[in-house]
């Protein structure tokens, strides 16, 4: 009796062709999946990935196809069908495994209304930000490694965590207070703000160990002061008359709400002394009708420029007739002036990605240089826009309110 195959090899070599069609489907979804896990959406990066995968059909397809012997093709897709196997399994244990990653990749715009609660504000003013702390796969920690746009960070400790989200909190609180008095100011209406005090935003090189994060520094040495200016020059005066022999100071504090005197010692720091502490003004706004915090995971500084923007533009309403989505980073002062902040690679990437035509920058320094190197690296369109103070950013967008009418 004559024995029948139950495949054959040309039916064989088709089924293997189909299983590595499969196996290269797959990739792409995982590809797929990492990319919109880290950039919220698919940005050209992608694109060409699928393009790739393509490519690759089209020539398995064409291996399928050539006039070839069959053994030759048998072995060619047998090799490739293990091979993209193998990539394939690899590829979706990795992604079971939890990671959290310490990384610095870009986060989707939000609009300043999320963070602020602006009577009579614009939607059309948005923050950018990015992640620093994130939950992943080990597939993902390799995905942030091959990607030129994210920054990998030391692992930290839950306990750095955690002084993290508290020093964020402070930074971002300091942030809107100075936000809401600069608004204020360039429009010139009155506000009534009290001042605090200083608040100690990080204990840095040398800091003494009695003070705290989180503390409203009012006095020193007993004598008290009436803002930021009057605090460092009180601060350089005591600093100047210390001797080797004597470097304590008493600092009065406000620590939960209440006043406590600790001791601090001036360490050495670049050639002189220091305390070795970060500080923010702290102020009390008590009549600001327009702006008031909202809730929202947001931490840092560097939000400070757009929201004293869109806080104008509430005082102002005619700034952004036409609505135009504007963006833009840096942190600001009382007086208005923009200060310099970190991610910015990441933040021109995101911005650019989802289609914003402006972003201001703070002027003059490493953030309008990286700016600039980061829009030529990834061909975008969007203007970058330095500015030096809140002014300039609201000269330009009258400018904008100009020209479309």
């Amino acid at each position: 009796m004559k024995k029948h195959k139950i495949i054959n090899k040309r039916t064989f070599i088709i089924i293997l062709g189909i299983g590595n069609a499969g196996f290269l489907g797959v990739i792409l979804w995982l590809v797929k999946s990492l990319y919109e896990e880290f950039y919220q959406l698919l940005p050209y990066g992608f694109f060409l990935w699928a393009a790739l995968f393509a490519l690759i059909w089209l020539g398995l397809i064409y291996c399928l196809l050539r006039p070839k012997a069959l053994k030759t093709k048998f072995t060619e897709q047998l090799v490739v069908f293990f091979g993209l196997g193998l990539i394939t399994g690899a590829m979706l244990v990795l992604k079971q495994i939890p990671q959290t990653l310490n990384v610095i990749v870009p986060a989707p715009p939000f609009p300043v209304s999320a963070t602020l609660d602006i009577e009579g504000g614009s939607d059309s003013y948005f923050l950018t930000g990015v992640y620093t702390k994130k939950q992943s796969s080990l597939l993902g920690k390799g995905f942030i490694l091959f990607d030129p746009y994210f920054d990998l960070l030391e692992e930290t400790t839950p306990e750095d965590d955690n002084l993290d989200q508290i020093k964020g909190q402070i930074a971002k609180e300091a942030s809107m207070e100075a936000a809401v008095l600069a608004a204020y100011q360039a429009a010139g209406m009155p506000l009534n703000a009290a001042f605090q005090g200083m608040i100690v935003y990080d204990l840095i090189k040398n800091a003494s160990p009695s003070l705290q994060v989180g503390d409203i520094i009012i006095k020193i040495n007993g004598q008290s002061f009436s803002d930021q200016k009057a605090f460092f020059a009180l601060y350089d005066s005591v600093r100047e008359n210390i001797s080797q022999d004597n470097l304590k100071v008493t600092l009065t504090v406000i620590r939960d709400n209440i006043p406590v005197t600790e001791e601090a010692i001036f360490g050495e720091y670049q050639g002189s002394f220091a305390l070795g502490l970060a500080l923010y003004p702290k102020y009390q706004i008590t009549d600001s009708t327009v702006a008031s915090p909202k809730e929202h995971s947001s931490m840092g500084p560097s939000g400070g420029l757009m929201m004293s923007l869109a806080i104008y533009d509430a005082l102002d309403s005619g700034l952004n007739g036409n609505e135009e989505r504007i963006t833009g980073t840096g942190t600001i002062d009382k007086d208005g002036n923009v200060g310099e902040i970190g991610g910015i690679k990441q933040k021109i990437l995101s911005a650019s990605l989802y289609g914003f035509r402006y972003f201001f920058v703070p002027a003059g320094g490493n953030n309008e240089k990286d700016a600039l190197a980061m829009q030529k690296e990834i061909n975008s369109s969007m203007q970058i826009v330095p500015v030096k103070t809140l002014q300039e950013a609201i000269d330009f967008m009258r400018g904008l309110n100009e020209k479309a009418n």
